[in-house]
């Protein structure tokens, strides 16, 4: 376990290794925790210490800008996965790191119920989040929004594996360091991306108006409301209309 030390403590991660949080008890550090480089990999309920703010940067997580590293959820040993329920924000800033995404799922369906903050790199001016899914399910079951003041995003998607959003991120973040998505464009370059909003007026993922699912990919709509300017579907690849309303 990692906990405060007689002061308010923070974690910080650096070099190109790996760290993984894993075991049976919570951490319960107060402060922040900081990837400088490498990965970070989460195997527990409460790897990133106690509860984070819901309306600042206390408590929570900030991968720091053009980093070459990863935050990566993994099943611990012998589970076949874990729920996240400890509420905090990941903030997305790094470039990733080799074929992962700033956030990563190595092995395992797993769950992130707390809140998402997308930035990146700016390439083309334009500014970019990847959202990888190696091996595995990773379901975002909470609010994914901009991190900064601005809300364009140019997200892709990574990984072989799946990426399940079922978070409503409609209500406006309470947290000043974030603000909606706007305009933003979705590709998925590999594996799925399925949404699977919460509730049946659930918009999924609103601000993303242009979706382009590429070779190999899929986009499966299961539930909620899919309401978007245009989705593109190049050769090889597939969108699966399987519930839900447009």
């Amino acid at each position: 376990v990692i906990q405060d030390g007689g002061v308010s403590a923070s974690l910080a991660k650096s070099g190109d290794g790996d760290i993984v949080l894993t075991g049976s008890t919570p951490n319960t550090y107060s402060k922040l925790t900081r990837i400088y480089g490498g990965r970070l990999i989460i195997e527990k309920d409460g790897a990133l210490g106690s509860a984070g703010s819901t309306t600042g940067a206390s408590g929570n997580t900030f991968q720091l800008a053009n980093s070459n590293s990863v935050i990566a959820f993994r099943a611990p040993p012998a589970s076949a996965g874990f729920r996240y329920g400890t509420f905090e924000w990941i903030n997305l800033d790094g470039n990733g790191a080799g074929s992962l995404g700033q956030l990563d799922n190595l092995g395992g369906n797993n769950t992130f119920a707390g809140n998402i903050g997308l930035a990146g790199p700016t390439i083309d001016g334009n500014i970019s989040a990847y959202l990888g899914v190696s091996a595995g399910s990773l379901e975002l079951a909470g609010g994914i929004y901009a991190r900064g003041t601005t809300g364009q995003r140019i997200l892709s998607k990574l990984g072989a594996g799946t990426l399940i959003i079922s978070g409503d991120s409609a209500p406006a973040s309470e947290n000043m360091l974030n603000v909606a998505l706007t305009d933003s464009t979705f590709n998925i370059n590999a594996g799925a991306v399925e949404l699977r909003g919460p509730a049946a007026t659930t918009t999924n993922l609103p601000g993303v108006t242009t979706w382009n699912v590429n070779a190999g990919a899929a986009l499966n709509s299961s539930s909620g409301m899919f309401i978007t300017g245009a989705v593109n579907v190049n050769s090889g690849g597939v969108y699966n209309f399987i519930g839900g309303a447009t």
